[in-house]
This record gives structure tokens, sequence and C-alpha cells, in this order.
């Protein structure tokens, strides 16, 4: 490898200072490919995990809501935040918080949040 011919090398070669720039230069191109690929490996292990989170959640909804009764089952934020408090907000997070809303009005003694919640130990 350039970078053990440089431990090698005599310190009086002339040819180090082109070995050490192509070392630079090397370095400048891997380095950030190798840090796009493990971002991206990351970024593959943090949605395969919220995939998992999310199937366990919508089983345990389903089996909650079948239990009790239902016959449909909506997932909505029913958060008290308020839309006034996304101003400001990074607009991936401003549509996030928009679009988990799609139930407007729903009454209270349906929701059934706390049971899944108990249903899965949180």
């Amino acid at each position: 490898s350039l970078e053990a011919e440089l431990r090698a090398a005599d310190p009086g070669d002339p040819e180090n200072d082109t070995r050490k720039k192509r070392l630079i230069e090397l370095r400048e191109l891997v380095l950030p490919q190798a840090q796009q690929q493990a971002s991206m490996r990351l970024e593959q292990f943090i949605a395969g995990q919220t995939i998992d989170a999310y199937a366990q959640v919508s089983a345990a909804a389903r089996d909650v809501a079948t239990d009790l009764g239902f016959t449909y089952l909506f997932a909505t934020d029913a958060s008290e935040r308020s839309l006034e408090e996304l101003r400001g907000m990074p607009m991936g997070a401003v549509q996030q918080a928009i679009l988990s809303r799609p139930v407007l009005l729903f009454p209270e003694s349906v929701d059934i949040s706390d049971a899944i919640r108990d249903d899965l130990n949180l």
C-alpha cells in the first residue's frame, strides 16, 4: 500500500512528496465514499427498525380493536401539540405532523391508545 511505501521509504527520497500527495488524494476520495456508505447503512438499519416497530404496534392495535369490537381503526396523532407549535420547524417535520392527523374529530371514548400501550407493556 502507499502508506506502507511511505513508512519504508528513505526519508531523503525525493519521491516521498509525490507519494504523500497521492496518499492524501486517495484519502480525500475514499473517506467521503466510506462515510456515505456508512450513512446509507445506518439509514437502512433505522428504517428496518422503524418498520419492525410499526408492524408490532399495528398488530397490537388491530388485536385490541378487534377485542373491543371495533370494525374500523384509524391511526392519528391526537397529541395536544397545536399547529401553531409547528411554526419554525423544518418543512419535513411540519408535513409529517400534519399528515399524521387524518382524523380531525372523534369522541375520546373511542381512543384506544392507552389500551394499545398497555398491550405492548409501554
